[in-house]
């Protein structure tokens, strides 16, 4: 299905933010790694949680919630990651070493796709959380996430990107869709253990890759 607007800038120039959406932002941490949730809340339910959560006052984060009450929240307020032109999404992008990217698809097989511009980062990625037995694939072509215009490939070493289906993303939560509230042993094992892996990441970066 087509996005309704063909750019977050129009989106924003046409649909007023109260009652349909609003922007988590925290930039003030200069992190290396820097968390996106650009279709938060009730576009592509949980990933504004997982992002918050993973962040946890460690790493920068981006987040467009959004809050559309009625069935037409994704149809209305999504907007691909091509054509995502928030200026402040955009800087924070390029100020990362690495962007890591937190979207939902719709889905219902429970499963993990990881894409991004990062190809080696990407396939670590993958190794890691299917050692740890999370249903972790590389993403299909066609949500490869690899373009040079998805704005979370602006950062020095691109960026990933992961797309987690609904399937999975009810395995993290209750009451899934409209409140999603996480469960209690599965969630935190999940946010723990990819936290994890970004701080191992981020600390390959202070040994001299991606540094400045």
């Amino acid at each position: 299905m087509p996005d309704k607007f063909s750019s977050m800038k129009s989106l924003l120039s046409v649909v007023p933010a109260e009652g349909n959406y609003s922007f988590d932002i925290s930039g003030k941490r200069n992190s290396k790694i820097k968390l996106f949730a650009p279709h938060g809340g009730c576009i592509e339910p949980g990933t504004r949680q997982i992002v918050m959560s993973l962040a946890n006052n460690k790493w920068d984060y981006f987040i467009f919630r959004g809050i559309r009450k009625g069935g037409d929240c994704y149809e209305t307020l999504h907007v691909k990651s091509e054509n995502y032109d928030v200026e402040s999404c955009v800087q924070m992008a390029r100020n990362a070493v690495l962007a890591v990217a937190i979207h939902g698809r719709r889905v219902e097989e429970s499963r993990i796709e990881v894409g991004g511009g990062s190809l080696s980062l990407a396939a670590d990625l993958v190794r890691y959380l299917s050692e740890l037995e999370y249903p972790a694939i590389p993403a299909p072509s066609h949500m490869s996430g690899q373009s040079e215009t998805n704005f979370v490939n602006l950062a020095k070493l691109k960026g990933i990107q992961l797309e987690l289906s609904e399937g999975f993303r009810k395995s993290l939560f209750d009451m899934y869709p409209n409140k999603p509230r996480p469960k209690s042993s599965f969630f935190p094992e999940f946010i723990t253990n990819l936290r994890a892996w970004l701080m191992k990441t981020e600390n390959r970066f202070g040994q001299g890759e991606g540094s400045t």
